[in-house]
Parts: C-alpha cells; structure tokens; sequence
C-alpha cells in the first residue's frame, strides 16, 4: 500500500503464468506453408502449376492439423483426474492460464479511471484534498467513537487512490499485468468482483488490525488477484511455483519495509483466495 514498494515491477514480472501450448514440429512434411512460403515457392521456379501449389499447401497445412491433434490427445490421456475435471469445468482446455479470451476490458477501465485520479493528485493544491477525500482510516465507519463523520464508501475508494506516482505506476502496471491473465478467464463480471471485493478485504483487514492507519492504494485488491491467480492456477494443474514466490516476496516485503500496510495484502490475499475457491467450485 506505500509507495515503498520499489522491486514490484521487477517480481511481478516473473509471476504471470504461462502454460506452453502444443505446437506441431517446424520440420519435415508437417511444416505448415505460410502465404510467405507459398510466395516464395512460386517465384523460384519450381514449374509447378498454381493448382498442385494449393493442393501441395493444403497436404502439409492437413498434416499439420494432424500433428497438432495428436499431440493434444497425449496431454489429455497425461492429465491427472483433477486436472480433467478442471478442464471439464472451466471448458478452455490447458491454454486457460494465458489469458487468452478477449481484450480485457475492464481492466483497461480500472487503469484508465485510477491513473486520471493520480494524475490529478500531482496538481498543486488539489492532491492533498483528493488524497484525503478518499482515503480509508477505520474513524470514518465509528462516528459515535471518533467523532469523524460516517464515510463507509472509503473503504473502496482508498483502492484508487495512491501515495505517489511510483506507487501508482507500480501498481498499474502489477494491475495491467496480472488483468490480461486473469480477466479472459473469469469473464468482466467475476473479474470486476474479484478487484473490488479484494480491495475491500483488505480495507476491512486494516479496520480490523490497525484501525488507526490511514491507507491508500490498490494493493489490497492486486494481493486478491494474486491469490485468485495461485488458485485457480493450482485447480487446473499449472506450474504456479512462480507466482507463489512472487505472493511470498511481496507479501514478506511488507514486513520489512516500514509504511507498507501488511494488514490490507493479508486481507486482499484472504478473500482474493476466497473468492477463486467460490469461482471453481460453482458453474460459469
């Protein structure tokens, strides 16, 4: 949550699964003729008519298909019960973790409305009043205690409000990153959920631990994101060795590093997590 955070960039970018997908061999017969090689084919010379050139791309574009097939049908008799099952319900097949599904939509939404409003926080004399018009301190839900007034929408609008412009760059591009993943794969609707109710977890976590803090910023939700990534990740049989070191770094930075709210990461780390075990035990 503080613009401390100075290696996430560096972390994150190694925490976004990528599963290999299945390709068909670059050699021999089963070498796909792109409309490149077709190209070149006819201009060499080869005194072949244009006919046997489209029946000879369309034997080695067939073969191709062939290889890519079988190929598919030895990962699916090497997938474990669990991860057919997780096939089965998730209906993607093994490319789910690539993200690959559509633009991610609602992510570019969340990029583009928390920039502006950092953006708007550099202003002189309107940053400090935007800062302290949405940020999250559990005085705002005890009025009759602290005597502040009751603002319970704070507990939200402090995830779109940053410390500073690296704390906002960080992360937005952690956001950006993690969002092409994860928003193809859930669809808008649960991944906007997840974003939100992550974010509010960890404003809760921080009411709850350190009410008197005062806490700004999106980590919260991206810890949620984090966690939602591992699990599912898990569920369908991926490698998630990669983003679990990177959860534990961040989350063990926060520790570290004086003025970083470790509340709110473990609050957007426990219902983000939450959350994606909701996801795959229910019906898309």
């Amino acid at each position: 949550m503080s613009s401390q955070n100075r290696f996430r960039a560096a972390v994150v970018l190694t925490g976004i699964l990528l599963l290999s997908g299945c390709t068909a061999p670059t050699g021999g017969e089963a070498r796909a003729v792109s409309p490149i090689d077709e190209y070149l084919l006819a201009a060499e010379g080869t005194g072949m008519s244009a006919q046997e050139r489209r029946e000879e791309g369309d034997a080695r574009l067939l073969a191709r298909e062939e290889v890519i097939a079988e190929c598919m049908k030895e990962q699916r008799k090497a997938e474990s019960p669990a991860q057919r099952r997780a096939r089965r319900a998730w209906g993607r097949g093994p490319v789910a973790m690539t993200g690959r599904g559509g633009r991610p939509v609602v992510t570019y939404v969340l990029l583009a409305i928390t920039t502006a409003i950092g953006l708007l926080q550099l202003l002189p004399g309107v940053g400090a009043q935007i800062q302290s018009a949405l940020l999250f301190n559990a005085v705002y839900l005890y009025p009759d205690l602290s005597g502040f007034p009751f603002e319970p929408w704070r507990l939200l609008t402090s995830v779109f409000v940053h410390g500073g412009i690296l704390h906002l760059g960080l992360n937005m591009l952690a956001l950006w990153m993690l969002g092409q993943t994860l928003e193809p794969m859930l669809g808008r609707g649960r991944y906007l959920a997840l974003y939100l109710i992550s974010g509010l977890g960890g404003s809760v976590a921080v009411a709850l631990l350190a009410p008197g803090t005062s806490t700004v910023g999106a980590s919260g939700a991206l810890f949620g994101m984090m966690a939602a990534l591992l699990i599912i990740g898990r569920h369908i049989g991926a490698n998630v060795t990669g983003i679990l070191v990177v959860l534990a770094i961040n989350f063990a930075y926060g520790f570290i590093v004086s003025g970083i709210a470790w509340q709110a990461h473990l609050g957007g780390l426990i219902v983000g997590a939450l959350i994606a075990l909701i996801y795959i035990n229910t019906k898309r």
